[in-house]
């Protein structure tokens, strides 16, 4: 039959006209099959694919060539296969084109679609339908070889990661060496070369055009998966395929948006719930990195396929409707079948970093790390290192698998989408309100909450929790930096975890002190290697960057740690006249800690600069709490109810002995470290000496508690290698009456994790006085703390011996915590706390009534349970209050309701719609302004209607507007424009401090290569 003598109409009677010269029996073993040539464009290698049909030994093969192309292909077709059809279709791409062999054909079992590229074998189709029949497949794909290089895979089936990412197996270039011959179900075969059964693909309603091109072969395979179809590749059946040019810009672009439609058409709502918040955040980072490397395009192909398919949700709804109502297989089924990993991943190390050795040196090393970490797990050194991390986990379980307490600086996590308000609004609401940068730890705690897929408190648990770890596992590194590996390295682990001060912070709230003891090790061995006391193969602008990295992130949870560098500088330059350090060594050590200070400033940028303004600058840095009382307490690192007793002793006396002990290099490190510990207990004195308040002793003792752990290594180094080959003497003694004392403090530490939460309250004011929270509908409000720094929760001030905090429409969350300085605001805050305890005034209410406080909450102790009442002083002040109504506490907290309150515009975010009637000014009974209770700041404008209403400072800080008509009137804040500037800052510094480490690492690895080349050549000749 000639190919053009088939009109569309008589199409139904494709298969039966093809087959009448066939007889029945040879019809029954060979099941007609009807080959479907998509022809797009030119297509240069079209006579060639026929040619292949032709050859072919299936003789129930019927051959229907779908033109897309404007060009006549008939007198082509018909020169090389006379007997094959042609149908002129519509140009649609290969979906459409091909969904038009449902109507076309009828009455054949099996469609094989092909792209006009492909050349098969002539066994091939023979095979194909084998297996389809023995395997029950309703989709089965071929092996793929290069035409030119038959040696040459090119595909052998697909799978794709959760995130619908393709995955194959094989490399690029691999060769075909049989590896891949086994039969075997992979999750979508693509579309260069595809068998499909013709009733499926007839009920499936063909592949998708909305995903075509890049992803309407996935879509139709992941369809058949639902419906309980199985899909196969059967790599005895091999076709060839000649080189195709790369996709363009555009066609990538595409593709990327219809596998991120394929993946939300079909799968499951339960498991798409938390796969695009994932998918979302790697992508934005991945398209962040692709923007440092300027590789813009690639970032916008990325966020661009969210964006599309955003838009088009209306026919993304309809066809996953399609999609979900013919599933007859749970999702675990298929989730079975997909690639584990990251395809993405997976696919830039095997294209882009020099697959072959990459992925061997990546092998190699993953063997040698587990080797190594089996072999030292079975000596005693690994068990005593395993031994502590399970105390640790032992002494969290309640944490880990119950709750923990909101008490001090543990803050519950709003939602991310608040997180992300918070950090991006020029205004900070909390205490009062201020004009200042919100600390970088609402965005951490934003992508830590995504990650974790928006667990409450799963983030802050964690963070608690690894914090002990972390300390203890760098403090190994540190020493194994300084020391050999051993012994002495363990020692040094385990003398910082009997260290009480990460236990207090947990009992006591103090988040920051405990990062600042995870991170210190990290800090200290980066500022080391930049001064070049401790040698390193990386490039030392890179160390400082990191390490600046580090400081910058501590300091987001306790701003004094961004001195910890400097600390250590110093630490060396007062040490230098006796340990012989020259000036040159000096100054670098004064440089490397400057240079790593200014990093961390500038990547702390604007924030820092919030701190230059006026206002409580000491309460916003945290430095609110009693100072030491005497030496003794602080050198055995005891600052809260934990410790070690008389073992506290050990690392105070183990210091001085092996100062006594040790010479060389060691000795030289001993007076370095004994500089650190002696300058940090002079800064925790310091306070003692100028009457002012302290930061938390947690934070400020923890470069004494590693400096004294490292020295305490320094010494189990010296006598494992020196005092063996001595006699018994005082030395001996000494060291076995440290290690006695060390050991008591151990039992310290574990007496301390039985609790379960390390000694922290079982509950919190969160969960005790959450009813305040119901309170809002009668209008936003704030709530007064006050009682002694250690129990006061959330961000606390200082007014004399009291503390107080104020926070918003009830108990603290995170967006109160790093309150801003402030300005007249906090003074009169502060003053009327003070008014409070001299009894100055007998109307509090009135006094805070324009703050929009409706409750005082005087705190005992710091979580809900019996305890003492408030100082004499406080209470009698409380008790002569004429406008606080005491309401039903709880055990070991009063409240108090302000009967002066009204609803006070306290709270807000962005642009407010608020109405009459507005407080107006208790200070001056001005009843014809209404009270806006943020801190004055010009940026504040109302509107009612479309007029501007005047603007004025009412009660010396709070904002005032003098009303016009009964119209609605919107507060907002004009200035939220410099916001988005300084965010755009923060993104170029983070940006360039990234840029720097990337490049530098690149370097390296060059550098690297070009010496083993050298290196190989040199051993060749």
């Amino acid at each position: 039959m000639e190919a053009d003598q088939l009109p569309s109409e008589s199409a139904p009677d494709l298969v039966d006209t093809d087959l009448s010269g066939t007889s029945a029996p040879e019809r029954e073993a060979h099941p007609a099959v009807v080959a479907v040539v998509v022809v797009e464009g030119e297509a240069p290698h079209l006579e060639a694919c026929l040619r292949g049909l032709n050859e072919t030994e299936y003789p129930g093969l019927i051959v229907l060539v779908m033109a897309q192309t404007g060009e006549d292909l008939r007198p082509r077709v018909a020169a090389v296969a006379p007997t094959a059809f042609v149908r002129v279709v519509a140009a649609g791409g290969f979906a459409a084109g091909a969904n038009e062999a449902i109507e076309t054909v009828q009455g054949a079992p099996f469609l094989l679609f092909l792209r006009p590229d492909v050349v098969c074998e002539p066994e091939s189709i023979r095979l194909l339908v084998e297996e389809a029949y023995r395997s029950n497949a309703a989709v089965v794909g071929p092996k793929i070889v290069d035409v030119e290089h038959p040696d040459r895979l090119r595909e052998v089936g697909w799978s794709i990661d959760r995130f619908g990412v393709p995955h194959s197996e094989i490399e690029r270039d691999e060769l075909d060496q049989e590896q891949h011959d086994a039969v075997r179900d992979v999750f979508f075969v693509g579309d260069a070369c595809m068998l499909v059964r013709a009733d499926l693909f007839a009920a499936l309603e063909g592949f998708d055009p909305a995903c075509d091109p890049g992803a309407h072969d996935l879509d139709l395979c992941w369809r058949a998966r639902l419906a309980g179809a199985r899909v196969l590749v059967a790599p005895d059946a091999r076709v060839g395929r000649h080189d195709s040019e790369p996709p363009s810009t555009g066609v990538t672009r595409l593709s990327h948006r219809h596998r991120l439609r394929s993946l939300l058409t079909n799968t499951s709502t339960t498991r798409l719930a938390w796969i695009t918040p994932v998918a979302v955040l790697m992508h934005s980072l991945e398209a962040f990195v692709f923007l440092l490397r300027r590789q813009r395009i690639r970032a916008s192909i990325l966020m661009g396929g969210w964006a599309w398919n955003l838009r088009h949700i209306g026919e993304l709804r309809v066809a996953r409707k399609r999609a979900q109502s013919a599933r007859v297989v749970p999702e675990r089924e298929i989730h079975a079948l997909q690639y584990l990993g990251s395809a993405r991943v997976a696919n830039y190390v095997a294209n882009s970093i020099h697959a072959e050795d990459r992925v061997r040196s990546l092998s190699e090393r993953s063997r040698t790390f587990a080797g190594s970490a089996r072999g030292q797990f079975r000596s005693l050194r690994g068990l005593t290192l395993l031994a502590l991390l399970l105390i640790v986990v032992f002494g969290s379980r309640e944490i880990l698998f119950g709750r923990l307490a909101m008490v001090g600086q543990f803050m519950p996590w709003p939602g991310v989408a608040d997180l992300v308000r918070g950090f991006t609004s020029h205004w900070r609401y909390a205490d009062l309100g201020s004009a200042a940068a919100a600390p970088p730890m609402f965005a951490l705690a934003g992508i830590l909450r995504t990650v974790l897929l928006g667990a409450d408190g799963l983030g802050q648990s964690l963070l608690v929790v690894a914090a002990i770890p972390a300390g203890i596992l760098g403090t190994r590194l540190v020493a194994q930096r300084i020391l050999r590996p051993g012994w002495p390295d363990i020692v040094a682990a385990a003398a910082y975890a009997v260290v009480p001060l990460p236990r207090t912070a947990i009992e006591t709230g103090r988040l920051g002190p405990l990062v600042m003891y995870a991170t210190a090790p990290y800090i200290f061995l980066g500022v080391a290697q930049v001064s070049g006391l401790v040698s390193s193969r990386w490039p030392r602008r890179r160390i400082s960057v990191l390490t600046g990295l580090l400081v910058a992130l501590t300091s987001v949870f306790w701003p004094p740690a961004v001195a910890l560098p400097v600390l250590v500088a110093l630490s060396v330059a007062i040490a230098a006249p006796l340990t012989g350090d020259d000036r040159r060594r000096v100054t670098a050590a004064l440089r490397g800690g400057a240079s790593t200070l200014g990093i961390a400033l500038a990547l702390l940028l604007p924030w820092p600069l919030s701190f230059l303004a006026g206002g409580d600058r000491a309460g916003a840095l945290g430095i609110v709490y009693d100072p030491a009382r005497s030496l003794g307490p602080l050198v055995r690192f005891v600052t809260g109810t934990g410790g070690g007793g008389i073992g506290g002793w050990g690392l105070l006396v183990g210091g001085i002995v092996v100062v006594l002990l040790a010479s060389g290099e060691r000795a030289r490190w001993c007076l370095r470290l004994w500089a650190l510990a002696l300058l940090s207990w002079v800064l925790a004195l310091l306070p003692t000496w100028l009457g002012t308040a302290s930061p938390a002793l947690e934070g400020v003792l923890v470069p004494a508690g590693l400096a004294l752990a490292l020295i305490v290594a320094i010494g189990a180094a010296t006598f494992s290698e020196e005092l063996r080959r001595s006699a018994l003497g005082w030395r001996h003694v000494a060291v076995v009456g440290v290690a006695g004392l060390i050991a008591i403090a151990g039992l310290g530490f574990v007496g301390d994790a039985v609790s379960g939460r390390w000694d922290q309250p079982g509950s919190d004011w969160n969960e005790t006085l959450s009813w305040m929270q119901s309170q809002r509908d009668l209008g936003g409000f704030r709530v007064l703390w006050v009682g002694s720094p250690e129990v006061v929760p959330g961000s606390i001030h200082r007014s004399g011996p009291d503390a107080y905090a104020i926070t918003v429409d009830g108990p603290a969350t995170l967006l109160d915590a790093m309150s801003p300085p402030g300005g007249d605001g906090t003074a009169a805050a502060r003053d009327a706390v003070a008014a409070l305890r001299s009894v100055e005034t007998h109307r509090l209410g009135r006094l805070i009534q324009p703050m929009g406080v409706r409750y005082v909450v005087v705190v005992h102790r710091p979580g809900p349970g019996p305890g003492t009442r408030a100082d004499p002083e406080l209470q009698r002040g409380l008790d002569q209050q004429l406008d606080l109504r005491e309401l039903d506490g709880s055990p070991g907290a009063s409240v108090y309701e302000n009967v002066e309150w009204s609803a006070a515009r306290a709270a807000a975010a962005g642009r407010q719609r608020v109405s009459d009637p507005w407080p107006g000014s208790g200070a001056r009974g001005d009843r014809s302004v209404r009270v806006w209770s943020q801190q004055y700041d010009d940026g504040w404008e109302a509107r009612s209607g479309s007029r501007t209403l005047t603007h004025r400072r009412v009660d010396g800080w709070a904002n005032g507007f003098v009303p016009v008509g009964t119209d609605p009137v919107h507060v907002r804040d004009t200035n939220q424009w410099f916001r988005w500037v300084a965010l755009g800052l923060e993104v170029l510094i983070v940006g360039w401090c990234a840029r720097q480490v990337l490049r530098r690492g690149r370097r390296g690895r060059r550098e690297r290569r070009e010496a083993r080349a050298a290196e190989s050549g040199t051993v060749s000749s």
